[in-house]
């Protein structure tokens, strides 16, 4: 699948820096170069919008600034890599399962497929004061004007306090709607 990145550059969005974006402290907080991903696909391809940008994070929430969001069809592949190799065992006891098993080989590879994948993605929830587990503010949407040139982002945030500064920093970017800010629950 062919994907070209795109990297968006010199947005003039104003961040605080004095409090950790994800759980708000205010203690060992230092500014991290984070890239912000929005990938899109097509039928036979994709575009990956990339968007670095410096955001501010506590010792306990660093590593959250690697993690990004898998969308469900990320979640899909893996549960499929995942079928074949239960379905390569079924097959292999075939012979030694019971009868309604063995008749149902697809559906008694896909169920652990599926069970394993969720119980993954389950377990991967923040730990408080920590809103989220994966990046606290990730690019959401990009907008583009009719001759290609970026007009504005959608950027999400996890911890409504640190979203409500920003917006309150970039009050002219939010009116003009260069800035569009969302707040989600993880």
């Amino acid at each position: 699948m062919f994907t070209p990145r795109e990297l968006l550059k010199n947005l003039p969005f104003r961040i605080p820096q004095d409090s950790c974006c994800n759980c708000g402290s205010t203690e060992n907080v230092f500014r991290t170069e984070t890239e912000l991903k929005d990938i899109s696909y097509f039928v036979i391809g994709g575009v990956e919008r990339t968007l670095k940008i410096e955001l501010p994070f506590c010792n306990n929430c660093e590593r959250s600034a690697l993690r990004f969001r898998k969308n469900i069809l990320i979640k899909c592949l893996i549960a499929f890599g995942l079928f074949w190799p239960f379905l390569g065992l079924s097959l292999i006891y075939a012979n030694e399962l019971p009868r309604f098993l063995a008749n149902n080989m697809i559906l008694f590879a896909a169920l652990p497929a599926a069970l394993i994948t969720s119980l993954y993605y389950l377990t991967r929830r923040a730990k408080a004061p920590a809103t989220s587990f994966y990046q606290p503010v990730f690019l959401k949407h990009v907008r583009y004007s009719t001759r290609g040139e970026v007009k504005g982002v959608a950027l999400g945030f996890t911890n409504r306090e640190f979203a409500k500064r920003v917006a309150a920093l970039n009050t002219d970017f939010c009116e003009a709607r260069a800035l569009i800010i969302v707040i989600e629950q993880t």
